[in-house]
This record gives structure tokens, sequence and C-alpha cells, in this order.
């Protein structure tokens, strides 16, 4: 019994460490946030998933603020 519960608290703990991931669509809606995430990603500070996804989120706002401004519905390309 005393194996069980230390092999459960040791996975509980293991599971519980790891950083919160968003996805692309997150990121899309908070470009700000993605910006700073890619600029961690690309000096090594951050690794893994929410740089893929904070570059895709990224990627799409450009996008669609690029199609948004091209058709008329704002006067400022996105820097």
């Amino acid at each position: 019994m005393n194996k069980l519960l230390l092999v459960f608290s040791a996975a509980l703990a293991i599971s519980g460490c790891g950083e919160k991931i968003y996805d692309a669509a997150y990121y899309q809606a908070n470009h700000e946030k993605a910006e700073g995430i890619v600029k961690k990603c690309q000096s090594g500070e951050e690794s893994g998933q929410n740089c893929t996804n904070a570059r895709e989120g990224l990627d799409k706002y450009k996008a669609q603020a690029f199609e948004n401004y091209m058709l008329g519905k704002t006067k400022e390309l996105p820097k």
C-alpha cells in the first residue's frame, strides 16, 4: 500500500510540473504575448510546443491583419 501511495504521489508531482501550453488560436488573439514568446524562443529561453504555437498564431494574426488591410478594413499594416 505504501509503495502504491509513493508511486501515485510521484506521478502527481511530475505531471504538475509542466508549463501551460496555449494553442495557436490563443496566440493569434494575443499577438503581443506571441511576439514575446517567439523572442524568448529565438534567444533559447523558451522551447517546446508554445514556441511552435506562438509562431503559428503570430503568422495567422499577421495574415489576417494583412488581408484586412488589403480589403480596406484597416488603415495600417501590422508591425
